[in-house]
C-alpha cells in the first residue's frame, strides 16, 4: 500500500491525526549525516495532508535520545563494520554512560535486544548534557518545525537503565559532560556507587529528573521558536511505575514541558484474565489525573483479528477519557479490526464532547494519594522492592471494584484536600514534615484518613525516622504497631484508620493482573477484609451506591452543566473471553453535587445513540436510575 493510499484510507476511517516516520526520526544517516535530504519529504507529506484532508493533523515521530545506524554490523560481530559512519564510531562522546563507565551502545546481534533494533543495526542512547549533540538536535527541531508539521511525537525521553542482557542497573547518565554539569549545579562530584542513604545520591536522583525534563523543555522551545502552533507530544511507558525513577522520566513532569502525553500501555495483545481490566481502568484514572487540563493519549495493542477484545479494550479507554490509538502489534502495524476502527472513530467524532470535554472533572468525595517521593526514594527504581507501588496500584483496583469513586491526587498537591470527606494513603512512606502537618490539620478539622503500610515513617528523601510522623493521628507508635492490626483513632474532629498491613499490595499480588499465577479467591478475601476492617469504620459514605456486582465499574464526572456517570461491564470476561455478560435492572444511586437538581437525563450505549433515561430523585440530595448494560454506557444528568 502506498503512503498516500494509507493516509487516505485512515482519514476515511475517521482518523484525524496522522503520525509518520522519516529518515530524521531515528537513524544516524538521516539525523546527522544528511538531514537536509530528509526534510523536503516531511514538507511534502505535511502539505499533502493539509491540502487533501483539511482538519487532519500531520505529526512527525522522532526519538531525540535514541538513534540507530542501519546496516552497520552486517557480519553480526557486535561492532561497526567500517569504524566510521555510525554514531558510536564517529561520536562516542555523545553517548549516555552507565555507572560502570560503559557507553550505551548496542548491536542487534547482542542477546535479547528489543524488537526495534535491527539484526544488523547499531542502537545508541544519547546524553542530553553533551553540548555538541544538544545543539544539533535543537537545530533539527527548528528545521522540522519549519516544514509545516502540526506536531512532533517525541519518544523515549529516558536515561537508559537496562538494555538487553548485558546492560543492567546502570543509572545513566555518567557521561563526562553530565559529571561537569552535576558538579556545577550541586558543588559535589557525581556519585559512582549506589547508596540510598547518601544525601548526594538522593540529590543525584532528583537531578536526573531535571535533566530529562529540561531537555524536553528546550526541545519544545526550539520547535515553538519557529512555529508557536506546533504541538509537542511525549510518548512514555513509565506511568506510575518504578521505571520512572530508573529512567529519570516521570509523567508528573511532562505537562509542564510539553503539550500532551501519549501513555504507552502495552497489553492486552491477547484476551487477558479478568483482573487486567480493573488494573487498566485504574491506570487510565492515573493518566488523566496526572495530565490535568492537558489531553491524554494512549498507545495500546490488540492483536489482529481479535474483534471482541478490540471492542472491550476501546470501551475501557473511552471510559477513562483517553484519546484512543491501537494497533495489531507492538511494532505499530496492523489493525485488530478495520471495520470496527472505522465505526469507532466516526462514533467518537460525534461524541468528542462527551468523553473529552476538558471542563469535566472526576466527581468523588474520596481522594486517593499517589506518592512520587515514595516511588523514588523507597521503591528506588527496583521491581523487587516495589511494595509501595504495589500497595498503591492494588488499592486503586480495589476501589473501582468496590464502587467507590475517587479523585487522584499526588504528594505535591495537598492544598485542596479539605474538599474531600476521606483520603486513602497507600504506603505514603516518604513524607515531609510539611505534608505530615497538612494531613494532621486535615484530620483535626474533620477529615478521615485511611492509611496503610509505612505511611509517614520516612522523610521526603526516604530516610527512616524513629517513629511515624503521624503517630499522634494514628494513635500508635511505630515500635508498638502490630504488622496486621488496624488502629482506629478519633483525632480532633476527624478519624484515622491505619494498618501496617498493605491490603493493596496483598490484593495486587493475589490478583496477578498481567502475569501468570495468582489466586482470585485470595484477592477477593483481601478486598473484603479491607472493606470490613478499614473502610467500614472510617465513618463516611461514597457518592455512589449500586446493586451491581463488583465486575461492573463506575466513574463519575461533573462540570457546571452536568453530572456524568460512565459504566463498564466486565462480568463474564476472562482469559480468552472478551464478551461481557449483559445485565438488566442495574440500580445506581448517586449523591448530587451541592445545589444541583436534575432536570433531565439521557443514556448513551457504546457505539449507539442517545436515548432518554428515566430517573427519580428520592430526596433533594440524590438521583437514582435503573439501566440495562451490555458493555459500556454513559448516563448524563443535566441541571
Amino acid at each position: 500500500m502506498s503512503w498516500r493510499h494509507a493516509v487516505d484510507r485512515s482519514v476515511a476511517d475517521g482518523v484525524n491525526v496522522v503520525i509518520d516516520w522519516n529518515c530524521v526520526s531515528d537513524t544516524y544517516q538521516g539525523r546527522v549525516l544528511d538531514p537536509q535530504s530528509c526534510l523536503p519529504d516531511i514538507e511534502w507529506m505535511a502539505d499533502y495532508v493539509h491540502k487533501h484532508h483539511p482538519g487532519v493533523h500531520y505529526v512527525l515521530y522522532i526519538a531525540p535520545l535514541e538513534m540507530m545506524t542501519t546496516d552497520s554490523d552486517l557480519n553480526l560481530d557486535g561492532v561497526d563494520d567500517h569504524g566510521r559512519d555510525s554514531t558510536y564510531t564517529d561520536h562516542p562522546e555523545w553517548l549516555q554512560v552507565g555507572i560502570d563507565g560503559r557507553p550505551a551502545v548496542f548491536y542487534g546481534s547482542m542477546a535479547r535486544m528489543p524488537f526495534w533494533v535491527e539484526p544488523t543495526g547499531e542502537d545508541v542512547w544519547l546524553s542530553p548534557n553533551v553540548p555538541e549533540y544538544r545543539n544539533l538536535i535543537m537545530d533539527l527541531a527548528q528545521d522540522i518545525a519549519a516544514t509545516g508539521v502540526d506536531g512532533v511525537w517525541f519518544d523515549v525521553p529516558f536515561l537508559v537503565h537496562e538494555f538487553g542482557d548485558g546492560w543492567q542497573a546502570q543509572w545513566s547518565d555518567h557521561n563526562p559532560a553530565a559529571q561537569v554539569e552535576f558538579l556545577a549545579d550541586t558543588g559535589y562530584p557525581m556519585p559512582s556507587v549506589v547508596n540510598w542513604d547518601d544525601p548526594i545520591w538522593q540529590g543525584w536522583i532528583a537531578w536526573r529528573h531535571k535533566q530529562t525534563s529540561g531537555f524536553v523543555s528546550d526541545f519544545n522551545q526550539a520547535l515553538k521558536s519557529v512555529n508557536p502552533d506546533v504541538r509537542l507530544i511525549i510518548e512514555t511507558s513509565t506511568g506510575a511505575r518504578v521505571s520512572s525513577t530508573s529512567l529519570a522520566s516521570h509523567v508528573m513532569d511532562l505537562p509542564q514541558v510539553s503539550d500532551l502525553t501519549a501513555h504507552e500501555l502495552s497489553p492486552p495483545y491477547e484476551t487477558p484474565k479478568y483482573y487486567a481490566w480493573p488494573q487498566m481502568l485504574s491506570t487510565l484514572i492515573y493518566y488523566r489525573g496526572v495530565d490535568g487540563e492537558h489531553p491524554s493519549w494512549t498507545l495500546s495493542y490488540v492483536n489482529e483479528g481479535l474483534s471482541a477484545l478490540a471492542r472491550l479494550h476501546a470501551a475501557t479507554m473511552v471510559t477513562g477519557g483517553l484519546n484512543y490509538h491501537t494497533s495489531g502489534n507492538e511494532g505499530m502495524s496492523g489493525l485488530a479490526d478495520v471495520a470496527f476502527r472505522r465505526q469507532l472513530f466516526h462514533w467518537l467524532e460525534d461524541e468528542e464532547a462527551t468523553y473529552y470535554d476538558p471542563t469535566l472533572q472526576a466527581y468523588a468525595n474520596v481522594a486517593l494519594l499517589y506518592s512520587r517521593q515514595t516511588l523514588d526514594y523507597v521503591d528506588r527504581g527496583n521491581w523487587e522492592t516495589s511494595e509501595a507501588y504495589d500497595d498503591y496500584h492494588g488499592l486503586t483496583m480495589m476501589l473501582v471494584e468496590s464502587h467507590i469513586p475517587y479523585r487522584f491526587i499526588t504528594d505535591s498537591h495537598l492544598g485542596g484536600i479539605s474538599d474531600f470527606d476521606a483520603l486513602v494513603l497507600p504506603s505514603f512512606a516518604a513524607m515531609s514534615s510539611t505534608q505530615a502537618q497538612a494531613l494532621r490539620d486535615y484530620v483535626n478539622n474533620g477529615g478521615a484518613v485511611i492509611a496503610t503500610g509505612d505511611t509517614s515513617l520516612r522523610n521526603q528523601l526516604g530516610t527512616e525516622q524513629n517513629d511515624f510522623q503521624l503517630a499522634d493521628v494514628f494513635g500508635i507508635h511505630y515500635g508498638d504497631a502490630d504488622p496486621e492490626a488496624v488502629y482506629v483513632n478519633d483525632y480532633g474532629a476527624g478519624r484515622s484508620v491505619f494498618s501496617p498491613f498493605m491490603y493493596g499490595a496483598e490484593y495486587y499480588w493475589a490478583a496477578a493482573p498481567n502475569w501468570q499465577g495468582g489466586d482470585p479467591a485470595e484477592a477477593q478475601e483481601v478486598r473484603n477484609r479491607f472493606l470490613d476492617e478499614m473502610w467500614s469504620v472510617a465513618g463516611m459514605t461514597p457518592v455512589l451506591s449500586t446493586n451491581a456486582p463488583r465486575k461492573v465499574m463506575f466513574l463519575a464526572f461533573q462540570n457546571h452543566e452536568q453530572l456524568q456517570l460512565r459504566v463498564m461491564n466486565y462480568r463474564g470476561v476472562g482469559l480468552g473471553d472478551a464478551l461481557p455478560a449483559s445485565l438488566r435492572d442495574v440500580e445506581v444511586t448517586v449523591e448530587l453535587p451541592r445545589q444541583m437538581a436534575v432536570a433531565s437525563a439521557r443514556k448513551l450505549d457504546f457505539l449507539g445513540n442517545w436515548q432518554p433515561q428515566g430517573f427519580i430523585q428520592p430526596d433533594g440530595h440524590h438521583v437514582r436510575v435503573t439501566l440495562d448494560l451490555d458493555v459500556h454506557s454513559v448516563i448524563v444528568f443535566n441541571r
